[in-house]
């Protein structure tokens, strides 16, 4: 029997079960799927802090936390600056005021408004942010569950949990995992698992698109020398170390001005503004669910006082800078001092 069962073999329960591990329990972690093969394999690797000030001090402590980790398990992230632009008018005085925000908390020594030379064509105002990285991010979701006191099982759905006589039952196909305490971190698919999840985020619906190795003059590629969000996460952009262009579009909320139903449409409408011929540089496109909440901050807690059942999910965007601190918060509630 172990210690904890972390359900979601991502990147958040990755970093949920390296944390608890380091602590000293024993966990083992499954998943439906492959390590990582979810929304992890589908992510473009972004962490960046929130633009929000009521989360910018442990997105930044994340962030930190993150560039160290991957030191210690030999994954290597690139620094960049992440553009912050907006998609339609609305957008600009919304941008324009966490702008004028951070400016009077003192914090515009991570953000600052840039020159609209560097603004892909079509899009309003613009701001920069610094201590973001760009990261690899299957490859550090295997690193860390490379440790003794972690097992994994792949290709095991879990259908039911049961409590009894103080130990929490986790049921699937041929199997039944015991442990003491149980960490759901399934992101969308926490829902089949708890109502009181399924009620509690926010869904998302996107694609991602990916293009094959591209040659530096074939495409401009100043315009992609930093990671692009548009309109607070709805349409991302990054050009990975691999040559390759990634971009990730998600449709978040169908009442927001100038966001598009169909994600892939978004993305085909950007790459014909920008640049028409890279389509024909298509490797593939994948579609993905995520969710998120509505103030962007992560869910973690336990679902009912008594028992030993943990959440921790929908941490949207922001997800890789909120991952340390979402395994931090894990910990304290499954062992608290």
């Amino acid at each position: 029997m172990n210690d904890v069962l972390v359900i979601g073999a991502g990147y958040t329960g990755a970093m949920v079960a390296a944390h608890l591990a380091a602590q000293g329990a024993h966990v083992a972690i499954v998943d439906a799927q492959a390590v990582g093969d979810g929304a992890t394999r589908r992510a473009i690797g972004l962490a960046t802090p929130s633009l929000s000030l009521q989360h910018l001090a442990e997105t930044m402590r994340g962030l930190n936390a993150l560039t160290y980790m991957a030191d210690q398990h030999g994954v290597i992230p690139v620094i960049c600056n992440v553009l912050h632009v907006a998609g339609h008018m609305l957008g600009n005085d919304q941008l324009r005021q966490q702008f004028l925000q951070l400016q009077k908390a003192d914090a515009a020594r991570f953000a600052w408004e840039t020159s609209i030379e560097v603004v892909p064509k079509g899009f309003g105002a613009a701001i920069s942010v610094a201590h973001s990285l760009q990261i690899n991010l299957e490859f550090l979701t295997v690193k860390l569950l490379q440790h003794p006191n972690i097992s994994v099982y792949p290709n095991v759905e879990i259908t039911q949990l049961r409590h009894e006589n103080g130990i929490m039952h986790a049921l699937a196909e041929g199997y039944t995992l015991r442990a003491e305490s149980v960490v759901l971190a399934t992101n969308a698919y926490s829902g089949s698992l708890s109502s009181y999840l399924a009620e509690s985020v926010r869904f998302a619906r996107g694609t991602i698109w990916t293009s094959r190795p591209l040659e530096e003059e074939s495409y401009d590629a100043g315009l992609y020398a930093w990671p692009v969000i548009v309109d607070g996460g709805r349409l991302l952009v990054a050009r990975g170390n691999d040559s390759r262009l990634r971009i990730a579009a998600w449709n978040m909320d169908d009442r927001s001005p100038g966001n598009d139903r169909d994600p892939g449409q978004a993305i085909r409408r950007f790459l014909d503004q920008q640049a028409s011929d890279l389509l024909s540089e298509t490797e593939r496109w994948q579609s993905g669910v995520t969710t998120y909440t509505a103030d962007g901050a992560p869910l973690v807690d336990r679902l009912d006082m008594d028992g030993r059942v943990f959440y921790a999910t929908a941490a949207g965007l922001y997800g890789l800078a909120w991952g340390p601190i979402i395994a931090e918060k894990v910990t304290d509630l499954i062992n608290p001092v």
